[in-house]
């Protein structure tokens, strides 16, 4: 994604382990005509099946997203002892 300039890395001079990762320009312009995009596709679905149908299906997701969320355990990281 950087080499087609969508993303900017800098190294964090207080931590050379950290990265920080930003947007560039373009991807933000290209965000934007996307979304214009989405909105039009989302208007269509809502004519085709109705508001309500819209509706229940983002509660559904929405309800699939908080279980898996708090279902979700981090994997458990064992450290190897120093020697």
């Amino acid at each position: 994604m950087e080499a087609v300039d969508l993303i900017c890395k800098e190294r964090f001079t207080t931590d050379q382990r950290r990265v920080l990762v930003s947007l560039t320009q373009s991807s933000i312009e290209l965000v934007n005509l996307i979304s214009l995009d989405l909105e039009k596709l989302y208007e269509e679905i809502e004519k085709v099946v109705g508001p309500a149908t819209v509706a229940r299906v983002y509660r559904a997701v929405d309800e699939l997203l908080e279980g898996l969320e708090s279902n979700f355990k981090a994997p458990q990281v064992t450290k190897e002892p120093v020697r």
